[in-house]
């Protein structure tokens, strides 16, 4: 039925089992992102969205706060990101802040160049937590165990790249060699 939203748990649909919808830690976040839709929608209020250069440095420092300090990617890990928007005309990137990933992908599926970015746990097929191997070099940060940044790349609706960086069991993706290097390489090749 048109025009009939669900709001609290029922919202979870998208993100069961996942990220923390059902608990008012995610589900504030949830709300923040369905009123701006919804204003969008009813009131013709365009969706908020920041100007960020398309400059490998300033992207990397853009990407490394945001996944060091939003609350929001943090508490909705796998189902809410960022979304970073290649606008050609101006040369400068769209940063829409905390959407729903599979929405994102639909939404900005006609333009050419975009990347999401959200956390993500790794691998979850360890049968003893406390005996996980860890594979401390960028090349390996696929195989990161537990919650790390992923970045993926589009062409319209087609994922072209991912890159994960090192998982950090303080949460700091700060080093340069595990986590700046890596995503900085990442936009030294994609951007204009």
């Amino acid at each position: 039925m048109d025009d009939l939203f669900f709001a609290g748990t029922i919202a979870q649909a998208r993100d069961v089992r996942h990220a923390s919808s059902p608990f008012i830690d995610g589900f504030r976040y949830n709300l923040r992102t369905f009123t701006e839709l919804l204003r969008e929608r009813y009131d013709g209020v365009s969706l908020p969205y920041e100007l960020v250069p398309a400059d490998a440095g300033a992207l990397t420092t853009r990407v490394l706060d945001r996944v060091n300090w939003s609350s929001a990617l943090w508490t909705q890990f796998e189902y809410l990101c960022d979304v970073y928007v290649l606008d050609p005309a101006t040369g400068q990137l769209r940063l829409y802040k905390d959407l729903p990933e599979d929405y994102a992908v639909s939404r900005f599926a006609a333009e050419p160049h975009y990347y999401t970015v959200a956390l993500r746990w790794g691998r979850d097929d360890y049968g003893d937590v406390f005996a996980i191997e860890r594979h401390p070099t960028p090349d390996r940060a696929r195989e990161s165990a537990f919650i790390h940044p992923v970045i993926r790349r589009y062409k319209g609706a087609e994922l072209v790249e991912e890159q994960h960086l090192l998982e950090d069991l303080l949460a700091e993706w700060r080093r340069p060699d595990r986590h700046i290097e890596p995503l900085r390489a990442l936009f030294d090749r994609d951007l204009p």
